[in-house]
């Protein structure tokens, strides 16, 4: 079994526009990794 699901080329809108990146699920929560190298949040 698979210890959470990968999403890719999911955009996320906010203020500053739309910001492309990868979303993962996983037993500790969600994890969003900015397209291009930025932070994880």
């Amino acid at each position: 079994m698979t210890d959470g699901h990968l999403f890719n080329n999911i955009s996320l809108g906010g203020r500053g526009g739309t910001n492309p990146g990868q979303l993962k699920l996983h037993a500790g929560g969600i994890q969003w990794k900015k397209q291009g190298g930025g932070k994880a949040v």
